[in-house]
């Protein structure tokens, strides 16, 4: 009797170890673009004074608005290399954002038909000096502390949505999944482990072009086409 209980809790202790092994395997998988010899390294301005060079698809996304008339229709088009450089461009112009580059290894972003995924690869320790905020810096030494072997891995931290068009704006989809390595988790799943509300990660991603209503949005291979009408 004392030998099949044995036997058992070896079963259950090995079922416990595979399934732990799996979610680690998981968490710390990055996507097939990424590759740690051949990544090119995102260019950081040293100072705010010092101009973006990555920013150019926007001061042109701004400059094909401002030059077009008022109450025209305008279509843009958006490939996946001018999305990073609008989403790099976005985060370097915050000092924390900037940090947040630095320990970044690569950005990418996937436009499917059904979907845009933007994510980066970052290192846990270079990501763990940076100077963010009370809550994130608690919640990721939290994370570290409770996963000790996520300690200065590259990770990957992306999110995967249907953009939205409304009231004119691009809004994200509420269903829309942040992922970590290659596990997928919702919104409200995010927003309950580091204490942030639904609304606040939505408002952070939201998108608004200058002195454009957005009227609609299409996602083709490897393009985001928008359609909006001038101010």
């Amino acid at each position: 009797m004392l030998k099949k209980i044995s036997w058992v809790l070896l079963i259950l202790a090995l079922s416990s170890f595979a399934t732990l092994y799996y979610y680690w395997r998981q968490l710390t998988r990055v996507p097939e673009w990424y590759s740690a010899q051949t990544i090119e390294s995102i260019e950081i301005p040293q100072t705010e004074a010092q101009p973006i060079n990555f920013s150019n698809i926007r001061s042109k996304v701004r400059q094909k608005i401002a030059q077009s008339p008022k109450n025209s229709e305008l279509e843009l088009q958006l490939n996946a290399q001018q999305i990073n450089e609008l989403v790099v461009s976005s985060i370097a112009e915050n000092p924390k954002g900037r940090e947040l580059l630095k320990a970044a290894k690569g950005i990418n972003t996937t436009i499917n038909e059904d979907n845009v995924e933007i994510g980066m690869i970052v290192n846990t320790t270079e990501l763990q000096a940076s100077p963010f905020g009370s809550k994130e810096k608690v919640a990721l030494n939290k994370i570290l502390q409770d996963i000790p072997t996520l300690q200065n891995r590259d990770i990957y931290i992306g999110i995967e949505s249907l953009p939205q068009v409304e009231g004119g704006r691009l809004q994200v989809d509420p269903n829309t999944q942040i992922k970590v390595g290659n596990l997928s988790f919702s919104i409200a799943e995010i927003s309950q482990k580091l204490g942030v509300s639904p609304e606040k990660i939505i408002e952070k991603v939201n998108q608004n072009l200058d002195n454009l209503t957005v009227n609609d949005l299409t996602l083709e291979e490897d393009t985001v086409r928008i359609t909006g009408s001038v101010n």
